[in-house]
């Protein structure tokens, strides 16, 4: 098979037109590179200043692997609590303090730093443990906690039924009972 010697300097010109473009990219490589972040960027770390905290209690964090300047919600999860929102710094590290709500029921939760667009999540497994002063809380007793439920509920109520409690357990016997009396007629004439 031969060749045309036309079909060789085109093939030569494009070579070195290929090197020509080439050799700038290959120069400015370096110093993008150094300035890249990698992908995928490592996953957020977190760091707490104690995992057992008492209810009413504050709690220290440190998150690493944020974006700079991006917005960072500090949450508590067993029930979602919003504890305070957050900008990380120019390095994607946040920190601060949050305040552990009185009400939040004693256990194991989960506190986790959330930052969104784009999506990067840190968490820990914390412990809340009972308040430690009652009359430092300024609230009653039996305060419902995140999930609704008294935080007390495993002590026993003192004070007593209330009238208003009282009259509708009355009330709900009543009509319980007008119900199965209706019942009863229906079923007797069929």
């Amino acid at each position: 098979m031969t060749r045309s010697p036309q079909w060789r300097g085109t093939l030569a010109a494009a070579a070195s037109a290929a090197v020509l473009v080439a050799v700038p990219l290959v120069g400015a490589q370096p110093a993008r590179a150094e300035t890249a972040q990698p992908y995928p960027p490592p996953p957020p770390t977190l760091t707490l200043s104690a995992t057992t905290v008492p209810a009413g209690g504050r709690l220290g964090f440190r998150g690493t692997g944020f974006f700079p300047r991006q917005r960072v919600e500090a949450d508590l999860r067993s029930h979602v609590v919003v504890l305070g929102i957050f900008r990380a710094n120019a390095h994607g590290v946040v920190t601060g303090t949050v305040t552990i709500p009185r009400r939040t029921r004693p256990g194991f939760h989960t506190f986790e730093l959330v930052g969104r667009n784009p999506y990067r999540k840190a968490s820990a497994r914390i412990r809340v443990l009972r308040p430690q002063h009652r009359a430092d809380l300024n609230e009653p007793d039996n305060a419902p906690d995140d999930s609704g439920q008294p935080a007390d509920a495993d002590t026993p109520d003192e004070s007593g039924p209330t009238p208003l409690a009282e009259g509708s357990a009355a009330a709900g016997l009543v009509s319980l009972g007008g119900g199965t009396m209706l019942a009863l007629r229906r079923r007797r004439s069929s």
